[in-house]
């Protein structure tokens, strides 16, 4: 993977070979967990927690009406809050509608929790 904010990189950059193996080029690559791309951008990578807290969200709010707040609350920090907490110091700084989409699916696991209107 090269870094760079050019738009367009040649691929005669990209002749690295490890034991005559050449070693192809990526966009995009994940990194414990965070993915990481050539522009150094979190878009691929909120996009993935966005996917992974809606499941979250989703399987939490079937049962809402039927469980007390306290069994809610643990099935939040068990199946969505991990996704907030790992990593956010990576992407917590950014500002934009990719965050935007994070702070409603929050919105939504509190609107879940204490079952009220959205």
């Amino acid at each position: 993977m090269i870094f760079t904010q050019k738009t367009n990189v040649t691929d005669t950059l990209m002749n690295i070979k490890i034991d005559n193996v050449p070693i192809q080029k990526v966009d995009q690559t994940r990194f414990l967990g965070v993915i990481i791309n050539d522009k150094l951008l979190c878009d691929d990578h909120i996009k993935t927690i966005r996917i992974k807290i809606s499941k979250g969200l989703h399987s939490s709010s079937k049962p809402r009406h039927c469980l007390l707040s306290h069994i809610l609350v643990n099935l939040y920090y068990t199946l969505v809050h991990p996704y907030f907490d790992y990593c956010n110091i990576i992407w917590a700084t950014l500002t934009g509608t990719s965050l935007n989409n994070l702070f409603l699916l929050q919105k939504k696991a509190m609107w879940i929790i204490t079952n009220s209107s959205w």
